[in-house]
């Protein structure tokens, strides 16, 4: 990847899964980014079911003690939603004002099956500006907002201040747009996200995200057979749209599941894909351009580690979409407002106290000389 500046900050990010929470602490460095700290730990079973949390006390709870287990603090965190809670994807923009973009974007994400019914919350970023008779490209997220504000809640009362929530998928396409640079006219990138019940295929046009695809698939059809599949018939699909410019292709493959294999997998997913060359990643190793602080012992996730990258790149590397709802936002801003100025008021009258104090210990030895 590219080389990055130093900026000496650390940044957090939480990713909330179905069954786990892992948190990764990262800064950059005049090498590249560096993995300062990494905790996880799993969630009871039913705390989280069916896109819902059931028991926010359960979540609130496995908060509190990831928190205390991670020394480092950082001013904000960015948290991820379990992926088979939210959506996300690359639609046609048949629209260029924003304000109608906005309507389009949420008539949009209550078309989803998974948040058919339910009030949402959704947020957009254009890909690509339209032309005259060329309609333009965005990157649409949503989710539920009871979700969301949940979710919000209970890292605000484990500790926590959160500055942006968005999908797992796109905490992933920040962290390979950061470590890998990319050459806009000499390949083509597919990033595929596997984990146990769903596969994601992210597509790559130069430096652009061009394609968001995510397929349910059982224990049966989680074979590396199956993935390769699927991994070929997107590629033959884009070599086929756009037949009049081929590229070579690069595919990056993250193993989030937890039947992962690192050493027989990497093998046989190599095998047969149709590209020129592919990447494993793997659940907790680092991948190229990542190193870790000697000190750190847990396995870090590539997904919360994109979700620190987010404060670290500020907006250099990866979508810059935000699920968290802008009452919640307001919310905690105004809390932070109400503590500072409640620390300042505390701060005010213990030092009238002192003066006053010593402005009576004065006059009393002043009396007692006269």
């Amino acid at each position: 990847g590219e080389r990055m500046k130093s900026n000496g900050k650390t940044a957090t990010g939480i990713e909330i899964g179905a069954a786990e929470i892992r948190i990764v602490s990262a800064r950059k460095t005049g090498a590249g980014i560096q993995v300062v700290a990494a905790t996880r730990a799993a969630i009871e079973p039913g705390t989280i079911q069916d896109g819902c949390v059931v028991d926010s006390q359960k979540l609130i709870q496995t908060l509190k003690v990831l928190r205390r287990q991670h020394k480092v603090r950082s001013r904000q965190v960015t948290v991820s939603l379990p992926a088979e809670c939210s959506v996300a994807r690359i639609v046609m923009l048949p629209e260029e004002d924003p304000q109608r973009i906005a309507r389009f974007v949420q008539d949009e994400i209550r078309q989803y099956a998974s948040l058919s019914g339910r009030e949402t919350v959704s947020d957009f970023q254009v890909t690509m500006p339209g032309r005259p008779g060329a309609p333009g490209k965005a990157l649409l997220v949503g989710a539920d907002r009871g979700l969301v504000s949940v979710v919000s809640e209970a890292c605000r009362y484990a500790g926590f201040v959160i500055g942006a929530i968005e999908p797992a998928v796109t905490a992933c396409v920040r962290l390979l747009d950061a470590v890998q640079a990319s050459d806009p006219f000499a390949v083509r990138r597919l990033l595929a996200i596997r984990r146990d019940e769903a596969l994601t295929l992210c597509i790559f046009s130069g430096d652009r995200l061009d394609f968001v695809r995510t397929k349910g698939i059982g224990a049966l059809d989680a074979s590396d057979r199956c993935v390769r599949d699927e991994i070929n018939a997107a590629i033959q699909f884009y070599d086929t749209e756009h037949a009049d410019k081929p590229q070579p292709w690069h595919v990056v493959i993250l193993d989030e599941s937890e039947q992962a294999a690192p050493d027989g997998l990497a093998e046989s997913m190599r095998t047969g894909i149709l590209a020129d060359h592919v990447d494993l990643w793997t659940d907790g190793a680092l991948p190229e351009g990542v190193a870790a602080d000697p000190q750190v012992r847990g396995a870090p996730s590539a997904t919360a580690l994109g979700l620190a990258l987010r404060s670290l790149v500020a907006g250099e590397h990866g979508p810059q979409v935000n699920l968290l709802c802008t009452d919640t936002a307001e919310t905690e801003s105004i809390r932070r407002t109400v503590l500072v100025t409640a620390n300042a008021l505390a701060v005010l009258v213990l030092f009238t106290v002192l003066i006053v104090g010593g402005l009576q210990v004065l006059l009393g030895s002043c009396a007692a000389y006269s």
